[in-house]
């Protein structure tokens, strides 16, 4: 909860007037900001949102699509580069008649005041996938310094979830607001994430026609710096300024109170009782069916293990991700095996029910994946969830299941799915608990000889394994022939890397292995002397930290170690004349550590580069000591050895 508690609180609201005004009024742009060049708060800006508002209503009268959005937004583009990015909008909304968006105007301000506006033939319809569908808007004869402006109207059924606002963007936003109107009888959990509003209002007014009480909530933030996303990172949405409303209880003027959000133990009840989620398992014939595609006998098992790999594999090399995220609740087993393309969490549905029918037990866990941001522990929000995991005991021991990617090994989860915790599914005691990942590590042998004219020849090998050897699988798959020429960098140059050799590049259940033959000239030689660079891997040779300051904490997926090992022999006739002193940065929390150590013996040179990461939670505050650490990595492992000629 350390993470989320951060960045989200319940907001309560003093009682304030309800202006009806709205600051905003569309195609009236000011010739002070046609006139904007650079943004002063911001002048490296591309772009500035120059307003951004938005009113959600409720109309009682409306049987179908009772909730209104109505949003306006007027960008002022700055550079050249803006025009790619901002110069196409696209407006997603939920398909399959749980929304339609229309009313869409729009329209370009070139700086002379010329006014193009933006025809039905520049709007495009486009079906995302089952579930989402978009709007796009190609706007016209745009330059830098052209101001862009749309408003449209979302209708929508979906009272649960009525709006998800965002007061921050990656450009900076001048004005932004949201009203919202809403019947009493809908009582909202308003979540409020980021920093503070410049200003909130709460006002109950009586609808006289229907005599119903609304509550309009008015939400306004002023000057908001852009939030620029750097690395080490869930989702940018989990640290924008934001708003979001999610339904509590419904309260009907007669009957009882219609509690909406019951507990973890209600959500687990539910779930387990879903003909396609909890039916599947409680029935027997659908994991029987899984069983019987995947070759294996229907039958208690006798080898767990072996059974649970053969169940992985199959869903794993028969059964496409379709690329959506779900926790598997659209489609039967029997579909899905027939249709063999599914959404995430119902490739590991599969494996589920094929588990329990060979007498294996099996936790379900709920997970929000990294992609789609941080789950929240305290209410319990179904749609926070996209993923289901798998967390089995097999032979005694934890194992955890995570199909959909080839290159991922059995027994180890996703890299998108290590958000941290996840929700254990149970009737009796549904509970959060850690996602526990792989050990990754990488190891890089050099080994040869320095020759006098500062070239090194010899061989390297190399050793992958967790999430290591799956990116290197992946980076392989991608590069092919160009594979290794970026690995491995001595000062700022590549590394070439012939007779290059992959060992279990296609068996992901065994580590990476990399042999290659080394000629490089990594050292800088004179008459009688030979400054030597080191080889090390290039993702050392990197600070992946650039931002002069940042306000949002930094996540790492995964723990991970890398080690890089230089035996050498020198040239005859040469002695070390200067080693760089051996050093040991660590972080005050051990989570991050350092190592660096140089050594001769006759004729000889031992280096040892070493970087361990242990800790994967950082906050903001410790950003300055990690950009630095990083820094002194790069420094230290940059630093050159000297001989000199006898």
């Amino acid at each position: 909860m350390k993470t989320v508690l951060f960045f989200i609180s319940i907001l309560t609201f003093p009682n304030f007037l309800f202006s009806q005004e709205s600051k905003v009024k569309f195609g009236q742009v000011s010739q002070q900001h046609l006139a904007m060049k650079v943004y002063d708060p911001d002048p490296e800006a591309s772009a500035v949102i120059i307003s951004k508002v938005g009113w959600l209503r409720y109309d009682i009268a409306q049987e179908e699509y009772p909730l209104t959005e109505t949003r306006h937004i007027v960008i002022k583009l700055l550079t050249q580069s803006a025009l790619d990015v901002y110069g196409n909008v696209e407006i997603r909304y939920a398909a399959n008649n749980y929304s339609k968006i229309g009313n869409i105007k729009a329209m370009v301000h070139l700086p002379d005041g010329t006014e193009v506006k933006v025809d039905n033939t520049q709007i495009f319809e486009e079906a995302t996938n089952d579930f989402w569908s978009s709007k796009k808007i190609a706007f016209p004869k745009l330059i830098p310094g052209a101001i862009i402006e749309y408003q449209y109207n979302i209708l929508s059924n979906d009272v649960f979830e009525p709006v998800d606002w965002f007061f921050q963007e990656e450009i900076p936003i001048i004005y932004s607001e949201l009203k919202t109107q809403i019947p009493e009888f809908f009582d909202y959990i308003i979540l409020a994430q980021g920093s503070g509003l410049d200003h909130k209002e709460r006002e109950v007014i009586n609808q006289s026609t229907y005599n119903v009480d609304f509550v309009n909530h008015t939400f306004i933030n002023k000057d908001v710096p852009a939030l620029k996303e750097e690395c080490c990172i869930t989702t940018m949405d989990d640290y924008y300024s934001r708003i979001r409303f999610r339904l509590n209880m419904i309260k009907p003027r007669l009957g009882a109170h219609e509690p909406i959000m019951n507990s973890w133990k209600k959500v687990s009840e539910l779930l387990f009782d879903h003909q396609n989620w909890g039916g599947q398992i409680n029935n027997k014939r659908p994991g029987e069916l899984v069983l019987e595609a995947a070759g294996i006998p229907v039958a208690i098992s006798t080898n767990q293990m072996e059974t649970a790999r053969k169940l992985y594999d199959y869903v794993n090399h028969h059964i496409q991700w379709n690329e959506w995220n779900s926790y598997g609740t659209s489609k039967s087993i029997s579909e899905i095996l027939k249709a063999k393309s599914t959404d995430s969490g119902s490739l590991n549905k599969l494996i589920w029910a094929g588990l329990t029918q060979a007498g294996i037990s099996v936790k379900p866990i709920l997970i929000s994946t990294r992609s789609n941001g941080k789950a929240i522990e305290l209410y319990p929000f179904m749609d926070q969830f996209d993923h289901l995991l798998l967390l089995a005991n097999i032979d005694g021991k934890d194992v955890w299941i995570d199909a959909g990617n080839k290159k991922v090994p059995f027994g180890t989860v996703n890299p998108n799915s290590m958000n941290s915790r996840g929700l254990v599914v149970d009737k009796v005691n549904p509970v959060w608990i850690n996602i526990k990942p792989t050990d990754s590590k990488t190891t890089y042998l050099l080994k040869g000889k320095l020759n006098p004219d500062g070239n090194i020849e010899g061989t390297i090998e190399s050793r992958f394994t967790g999430y290591h050897a799956f990116y290197q699988r992946v980076y392989a798959a991608e590069e092919k022939d160009k594979y290794g020429e970026d690995l491995l960098v001595s000062g700022t140059n590549a590394i070439k890397l012939t007779a290059l050799e992959l060992i279990n590049k296609d068996d992901p259940s065994l580590p990476l292995q990399l042999k290659a033959a080394v000629n490089h000239p990594s050292g800088n030689a004179t008459p009688d002397k030979i400054y030597l660079s080191h080889i090390f891997p290039a993702d050392m040779a990197i600070n992946p930290f650039k931002l002069e300051s940042r306000t949002y904490p930094i996540e790492m997926n995964y723990p991970s170690e890398t080690t890089m090992i230089m035996n050498l022999e020198l040239p005859e006739g040469y002695v070390i004349e200067a080693l760089p002193e051996p050093i040991r940065y660590v972080t005050e929390s051990n989570g991050i550590q350092v190592v660096y150590e140089a050594t001769q013996s006759p004729g000889k040179l031992n280096v040892t580069m070493k970087y361990v990461l242990k800790q994967l939670y950082f906050e903001a505050a410790e950003y300055e000591t990690l950009k630095s650490l990083y820094d002194q990595r790069k420094q230290k492992f940059n630093e050159q050895i000297v001989l000199t000629k006898v």
